[in-house]
């Protein structure tokens, strides 16, 4: 499956998590794996014959790089995801050469290894997932002020039964060019023609006969630490020829930041190359907030590459939140809770997306998801990365215990849709309700939720929540688990969490009717403390609710023992479906919501705009269309001056739409927007401000 880039995708918190596996500008290891996915035929191919050709930038190597005899490439290592089947691959060669910096693409073109130095020939075997090493068998010199380009080349004529997954690096339009044939390449003849931004994650490497280095941090998942923690510092045999010997390697671990902690460990085996050890630090102890440096340096004596001796991290010591309601809308700056990730397999896909992000499994431009909210919303980004599953998650929630009456819950909103819905391992794209009372060391899955909703052709946001008192008077953390099965994106926006132990109102009842071409709301409520009122809102989908009106308290002083009954008539209902709720307000701000009532209306016998939302609006505008018919109709917007400003061709279905218009790029004023059909009919106009 061939995806398109999201361009305007930001990875999430790389203040909290990031790697500096090599911090030396000479580095003798540069690794390349920018903007990951996944692809099968970057390296091997699924064929009987493979081809492929890749750039890699002086700028990603690094200039000074690999430009001496004493520095040249001489290990080359690519990132397995998956292995396939058969796994041994015959007849596999690599061969590189310097070009022109300013050659940064391909065309299709000729097999052709004019130029190219054979490094390796021989056989590979793809096995196991991670990172594969291949010695070349001869060295190759960087020329300075030039790019690097490799070809893998498979010869063996064996097609695979199941192919090789290999880590992407994509984003470089035509960095790669392959073919996959069932007949050998003649080279001046055979074209080139398949062109992709998929590139091979890989290492170019100078390693030497003695080499010790810091090859993995295991640090545990952020969260208010209040015992002791272990970190793991895995020391690798990088050298070709010298053992290191029980003792003879020193690892110094040191935390700096919010928390300080110096300890220095030897290794307690001997460590063959090619062999690791990992080395447990324990009875480290996090207890202030904020963000703690963790390094591990590795000495050894003899040791021929410095750059790969040390390793950095950032772990946080978190907040612990006990006020309640938590709001959290990714536009928050800093981000108040959600500002976590806990990769569980493959990469993360977990960031923040700006604005509106248009749907890349089609070519409709108003096929797209615009945040719930705000200017931003979390993206889980399934499409672009195939394997991924990694927890966005909280600080530390500290709920009071359960009491008289309670109201332990999180609330939020998700985005579904059925883009890649038809095979069942895009079906799949999931997001899990998980939740922690560990500090992070297990997460627990609540309740599951599928990308995919048929009543959602097009990108659409629906609430979902989960009732959490059983967890009243702990501390907890909870995520959300996203699990990609290369479907398309999910997003997450609006999330509160809500933790009192006693109800300032208790609702007896809330119902709705239609009377005549009214709907009648009635509710009452047993107690009240500290109640402003109701605000009453109202949605044509049940999912994008908006304010009707405010009812307020019938108590006195907002207290009450004593049955009070509330009633409110929307005089102006939508034709068909009305879905109501109540947000109940205290006086200090605090809220909660009723249950969802729906009152069915008629059937539409006119075209007719029932509501139109946020009004004003700032970057959408939500529309609930009453249709007697399946029509095509246009969305026409007019100025004052009665100037089309904007039209937008859309089908409608008999009943009820809902619709997204984007009117982000309408200048600041007063508008209307009717709806014209094909046949000449058309809806009153509807007025609406744009800010």
């Amino acid at each position: 499956m061939k995806k398109k880039i999201l361009h305007n995708f930001f990875r999430l918190f790389s203040v909290c998590f990031f790697l500096v596996a090599y911090i030396n500008a000479n580095s003798q290891s540069v690794e390349i794996s920018t903007s990951p996915s996944t692809s099968q035929n970057i390296v091997t191919g699924n064929s009987g014959y493979h081809v492929g050709e890749i750039i890699y930038s002086e700028t990603e190597i690094g200039a000074a790089n690999f430009i001496t005899a004493g520095t040249a490439i001489n290990h080359i290592e690519i990132s397995v995801n998956a292995p396939g089947t058969p796994t041994s691959f015959g007849n596999f060669s690599v061969y590189l050469k310097n070009i022109p910096s300013t050659t940064n693409t391909f065309a299709a073109g000729t097999y052709d290894k004019t130029g190219y130095t054979q490094v390796y020939t021989g056989t590979v075997d793809l096995a196991a997932a991670g990172w594969f090493g291949i010695d070349l068998t001869t060295t190759f010199i960087r020329t300075a002020g030039s790019n690097l380009q490799v070809m893998f080349e498979r010869l063996d004529g064996v097609p695979r039964t199941a192919p090789v997954t290999f880590d992407a690096a994509v984003g470089i339009t035509n960095a790669t060019r392959r073919l996959n044939a069932t007949a050998a390449p003649v080279a001046g003849t055979t074209q080139l023609t398949s062109l992709s931004a998929f590139r091979p994650f890989i290492r170019f490497a100078h390693v030497n006969a003695t080499d010790a280095s810091i090859a993995n941090l295991t640090v545990p998942a952020s969260s208010c630490f209040s015992s002791p923690q272990s970190i793991g510092v895995l020391v690798n045999n990088e050298g070709t020829t010298t053992t290191i010997a029980a003792g003879a390697a020193s690892i110094a671990l040191t935390i700096s930041g919010a928390n300080s902690y110096t300890t220095t460990l030897t290794n307690t085996t001997a460590i063959s190359p090619g062999g690791n050890e990992t080395m447990n630090f324990s009875g480290i102890n996090l207890p202030n907030t904020g963000a703690n440096i963790i390094q591990a340096v590795v000495t050894f004596a003899g040791d021929g590459n410095s750059t790969n001796d040390t390793l950095r991290t950032v772990l946080t010591t978190t907040t612990t939140t006990s006020t309640f309601p938590a709001l959290e809308g990714a536009e928050n700056t800093p981000l108040d809770y959600f500002s976590y990730v806990k990769t569980l397999l493959g990469n993360n896909a977990w960031g923040i997306q700006t604005g509106k992000l248009d749907n890349p499994a089609t070519s409709i431009t108003t096929d797209s998801l615009a945040p719930h909210s705000g200017n931003k919303f979390y993206l889980f980004d399934s499409y672009n990365v195939a394997s991924s599953d990694a927890i966005l998650h909280s600080n530390c929630l500290s709920f009071p215990p359960l009491g008289t009456s309670n109201n332990f819950y999180v609330s939020f909103w998700m985005s579904h849709d059925t883009a890649y819905s038809t095979a069942p391992n895009i079906f799949l794209d999931s997001i899990y309700l998980v939740i922690s009372t560990d500090k992070g060391v297990t997460w627990t899955r609540l309740q599951g939720y599928q990308r995919n909703d048929p009543q959602f052709p097009i990108p659409g946001w629906v609430n979902h929540q989960y009732d959490l008192p059983n967890y009243a008077g702990q501390t907890v953390q909870i995520g959300f688990e996203g699990v990609s099965q290369f479907g398309n994106f999910i997003g997450i926006d609006d999330i509160t969490i809500v933790a009192e132990n006693g109800l300032p109102v208790t609702l007896l009842n809330f119902t709705g009717e239609r009377v005549g071409s009214t709907n009648q709301l009635s509710w009452s409520t047993a107690s009240e403390s500290n109640n402003t009122g109701f605000e009453l809102q109202r949605s044509a989908d049940g999912t994008n609710f908006s304010k009707l009106s405010f009812v307020a308290t019938k108590s006195e002083g907002g207290n009450s023992n004593r049955n009070l009954k509330y009633d409110f008539t929307d005089s102006k209902p939508f034709a068909t479906s009305n879905y109501y709720r109540l947000k109940q307000i205290d006086k200090d701000g605090k809220f909660s919501y009723s249950n969802v009532v729906l009152v069915k209306g008629t059937k539409a016998t006119a075209l007719s705009i029932a509501s139109i939302y946020p009004n004003p609006a700032v970057n959408n505008l939500r529309l609930a269309i009453a249709s007697p018919n399946n029509e095509k109709v246009t969305l026409v917007v007019t100025d004052l001056a009665g100037r089309i400003v904007m039209q937008n061709s859309t089908q409608l279905v008999a009943g009820d739409n809902n619709l997204q218009l984007n009117v982000k790029g309408l200048a600041k004023g007063s508008y209307s927007i009717k709806v014209v059909c094909n046949n000449g009919c058309n809806s009153s106009a509807e007025r609406f401000v744009k800010q």
